[in-house]
């Protein structure tokens, strides 16, 4: 009975560590291979907000859960177009993606064309106010969302702390 107890609580406690937390970023940095740049809560409350519509939170079945509402953010592009890929020919940038990565190492990876060829590249927003919070009292910040996902929860990034670009080799 005691070996079965010993491993019922080893097995519960793999269960209770095995989750990781959103780790809360104050900043996130944008990598390339020439460049860096630190983006910090106060860089991103000096740019204006726009005002976003409703967003239906929904998992990788399709099924619902969770609203945020009153939403406002400021699209990726911006920070974004501040690093470029140096590139000799305009069609090298198709060799181009971007790794975003979150506290936890749970990343999204967005091609160029993506971000900057598609509507897709504009839906993509940084949080800044969701159901009454601001960019200070967000649990999540700094919080990622592509608004046009049919499963939005999947790209829904919380806790960004960095953006990599990078080349296909």
């Amino acid at each position: 009975m005691k070996k079965y107890l010993t491993i019922i609580i080893l097995l519960i406690s793999q269960f209770a560590f095995a989750q990781k937390n959103v780790q809360v970023t104050d900043s996130f940095k944008i990598v390339s291979a020439t460049d860096s740049l630190t983006i910090n809560l106060d860089m991103i409350k000096k740019i204006a907000a726009q005002k976003l519509p409703d967003l239906r939170l929904t998992n990788h079945h399709g099924e619902f859960k969770k609203l945020l509402t009153n939403l406002q953010g400021i699209p990726i592009k911006t920070f974004l177009e501040k690093i470029k890929p140096v590139t000799e020919k305009p069609k090298e940038l198709s060799e181009y993606y971007y790794i975003f990565r979150v506290g936890d190492d749970y990343i999204n990876v967005y091609s160029w064309n993506e971000i900057f060829n598609t509507a897709v590249g504009d839906s993509i927003y940084i949080i800044t106010s969701y159901d009454g919070f601001n960019l200070d009292t967000m649990p999540d910040k700094i919080m990622i969302v592509s608004m046009s996902d049919n499963t939005t929860a999947r790209r829904m990034l919380k806790g960004l702390r960095r953006i990599e670009i990078c080349r296909v080799k």
